[in-house]
């Protein structure tokens, strides 16, 4: 029977947000000892590909991000994902098969990464504002309601 796949929702997100693409790429390297060629083939493919991302994100900022978070969705319902930061229990012993696509990957993952943190700290800061708002109005009102009563 085929697993269920993992839902890619506002808590995976949150999740995967704070993992770290090339610590468990460098575990992965560790764990199936791969020649220096085929690291090498990674690392190139990433660095090519940023540059490449970064060029395509100055042309059309907000399309491309939606672009890239499209992306980071693909691999997340393909598991590639889950199986690489290993919270997948199914393909937990994958290996890599294409060295150059998993460097792209990476490039798209990490790009997306940095504006999704971005986004996460806006959200987070403005719950903070507002909560803050929310006590000042009370206690301003308690002030007010104070001066009204005592006159």
């Amino acid at each position: 029977m085929p697993a269920e796949p993992v839902p890619f929702d506002e808590h995976h997100i949150d999740l995967v947000l704070d993992y770290d693409f090339e610590y468990f790429l460098k575990l992965d390297f560790e764990e199936n000892q791969y020649s220096q060629h085929q690291i090498d083939e990674v690392y190139t493919a990433y660095h090519a590909t940023i540059d490449k991302l970064k060029k395509k994100l100055k042309d059309n900022k907000k399309q491309f991000l939606l672009f890239l978070d499209g992306q980071v969705r693909l691999m997340f319902a393909g598991n590639f994902l889950p199986s690489h930061f290993r919270f997948d229990a199914f393909t937990r012993e994958a290996s890599i098969i294409d060295f150059e696509a998993t460097g792209e990957n990476w490039a798209y993952f990490e790009l997306w990464k940095k504006y999704k943190r971005r986004e996460r700290t806006r959200k987070k800061a403005w719950e903070v504002i507002v909560k803050f708002g929310a006590v000042l109005a009370y206690i301003l009102s308690f002030i007010k309601l104070m001066e009204l009563l005592q006159k």
